[in-house]
């Protein structure tokens, strides 16, 4: 199955009232959500902020990541994880670069457990307590 697009949308919630620290005032909740769609079929996941940070996140995913997913088998997930890495080598791997990473990875082990039609924790080994 071949990944035909990533989306991100940047959802903000306002946290009333802020919460502050000795350096910092924190006014909302930012959600990245992040779609990975491939064959008829979606997986998700999300980055969280809190108010800072959060148009270089849903950046990085829309302008630097994106353009090394599409097209490729969204089956591939450790290999998809490598091409972004070697992709923001320059840029940075870690950091604001390895949160897209993680989100496209997220995204793709979601859209794989919505194929199968099984719970996300079943692709792992769950575990019984």
């Amino acid at each position: 199955m071949i990944i035909d697009d990533i989306r991100t949308e940047w959802l903000r919630v306002p946290i009333h009232p802020p919460i502050a620290d000795s350096t910092h005032v924190l006014r909302f909740m930012d959600l990245i959500l992040v779609e990975v769609r491939a064959g008829g079929h979606s997986g998700w996941s999300y980055m969280l902020s809190i108010d800072y940070g959060s148009a270089l996140l849903k950046g990085v995913v829309d302008h630097e990541l994106k353009r090394y997913v599409i097209g490729c088998d969204a089956g591939d997930i450790g290999g998809i994880h490598g091409r972004n890495l070697r992709a923001t080598e320059y840029i940075g791997n870690a950091g604001v670069a390895m949160w897209g990473t993680a989100a496209i990875d997220v995204a793709l082990w979601d859209l794989l457990a919505r194929r199968l039609n099984v719970p996300a924790v079943d692709l792992f080994g769950r575990r019984a307590s």
